[in-house]
């Protein structure tokens, strides 16, 4: 395993156990019976073997933890609300948006007959003068207190009822609720009952976002979303299939992304404990869907081509679930 003497090589004694453990979410190593810590970087490089005129770079096969996750972008979902008329009918006098078209919240879409109305708040309004001339002349005249009182009264009241009779007109004109891209029903001239459908609105809410992912997330799970650097933290609400072609997620932000369309989130799709890994660099020729691959095996001075079954991967390592056995040395590089 440590190649042919002929070679003439220099070579690194290889170190065959090691143990492996996490520590605050950071992958450690540390050669047994040393108790000193070293990086993955550092145990990749278990030395230099020679086979014939060739030096290799090598790593071990060794028993450890592995723990796959998957990044995948996020995109602003749509939601979609009815429209439904008001809780007035009446026949369009006027459309503010014919067909389709997008919409700030507040901007008009339709509006009602009013006439009926407005000319009740007209005769309201004259009723109104004449009660607060009735009051100016009352004072002049010297009228009792509680003859003022009345008269004071009497106006409120009817301030009050105009004030009603106006915002009962606010209801024949409709609004678009939110920011969106509406799609309307509504022509002029159309009668319109009460609570009818009117048409659909399309809209995005900044506090969610979704992906599509296989990864098994529970509703309620705390996930954090990379906004350029800038680490936001979301919830899962919804877990479900609910986008075409894939299992959609949805999440909601605490606090809106700068930059959405480039925001990833990673989630842990399977972990594996005590199982045999390799590091990556080793494996080569991967299937189309990574499930197996080929290395380099080098044993009793002869390098062997060796299909490998591949199972959880890492950032840095792969679990080799067939192919190899613990102590194994492969090769991760031709140094000459």
């Amino acid at each position: 395993m440590t190649g042919n003497k002929s070679c003439g090589s220099s070579r690194r004694p290889i170190q065959r156990r090691l143990c492996i453990g996490v520590a605050a979410g950071v992958l450690l190593l540390s050669l047994s019976g040393c108790g000193k810590g070293v990086s993955v970087e550092d145990v990749i490089y278990q030395g230099d073997i020679g086979v014939g005129d060739i030096q290799y770079q090598t790593t071990e096969v060794f028993k450890g933890d592995v723990q796959q996750e998957e990044r995948v972008h996020l995109r602003v979902p749509k939601f979609e609300q009815v429209l439904y008329n008001g809780n007035m009918e009446g026949e369009v006098s006027k459309v503010y948006v014919h067909g389709s078209g997008s919409v700030k919240k507040g901007d008009k879409l339709y509006e009602l007959k009013t006439e009926e109305l407005d000319n009740e708040i007209e005769q309201q309004g004259y009723a109104l003068q004449q009660l607060q001339l009735q009051y100016q002349q009352a004072q002049e005249s010297g009228a009792s207190a509680i003859e003022l009182q009345q008269a004071q009264l009497d106006i409120q009241l009817m301030e009050n009822e105009i004030t009603k009779l106006k915002q009962t007109r606010q209801e024949y004109v409709v609004t678009a609720p939110c920011d969106g891209s509406v799609e309307m029903g509504v022509t002029e001239g159309q009668y319109l009952y009460a609570r009818g459908w009117v048409g659909v609105i399309r809209y995005e809410r900044p506090e969610f976002v979704e992906i599509d992912s296989s990864a098994n997330v529970n509703f309620g799970k705390r996930v954090n979303v990379d906004d350029s650097g800038v680490t936001v933290g979301a919830t899962v609400v919804q877990a479900e299939n609910t986008h075409p072609g894939g299992d959609a997620i949805m999440l909601k932000l605490d606090q809106p992304l700068e930059n959405p369309n480039a925001a990833v989130v990673s989630f842990t799709t399977k972990v594996s404990t005590n199982v045999l890994v390799v590091d990556k660099n080793a494996v080569y020729d991967l299937s189309e869907d990574g499930s197996t691959g080929y290395v380099d095996l080098l044993n009793n001075g002869n390098k062997i081509k060796r299909q490998v079954t591949i199972g959880a991967k890492s950032e840095r390592l792969y679990e080799v679930e067939y192919g190899l056995k613990e102590g194994d040395v492969v090769v991760t590089n031709q140094l000459i």
